[in-house]
């Protein structure tokens, strides 16, 4: 697990690497946060079993790395939906702590395994 982060950070440089990083701390932190902030156990659910279907499926996510640019972007884009609109549309904390669980449980999957994978390079712009 650790060699595959160094190879994040060595291929892509420090702010993939950091990104990844933020989105597992993220992960524990909105399920501790879920379990004892708001005693739903959710979040910590969909984490486990996320994180578990992303090393079981590590090699279907490699094969659509082409088509997996969009994830970040989108995924900000929850966020910022979520967050803004959320409380306004009387969706509940407990709701939007496990969409925001969610779409970062597979927005890590799909950034980790792709880009750890060694068949995934950085194309360098050295023209």
């Amino acid at each position: 697990m650790i060699a595959r982060f160094t190879r994040i950070h060595r291929e892509f440089g420090f702010g993939a690497s950091a990104r990844t990083v933020l989105m597992l701390v993220g992960l524990v932190a909105m399920s501790i946060f879920g379990v004892f902030g708001l005693q739903n156990w959710w979040p910590l659910l969909i984490a486990i079993v996320g994180l578990a279907l992303g090393f079981a499926l590590k090699r279907q996510i490699v094969a659509a790395f082409e088509w997996t640019a969009w994830a970040l972007p989108a995924a900000l884009f929850i966020y910022s939906l979520l967050l803004f609109v959320g409380e306004r549309l009387g969706i509940s904390r407990e709701v939007q702590l496990v969409l925001i669980t969610l779409t970062t449980v597979i927005t890590f999957g799909l950034q980790f395994w792709s880009l750890s994978d060694p068949s995934i390079v950085k194309v360098r712009d050295d023209q």
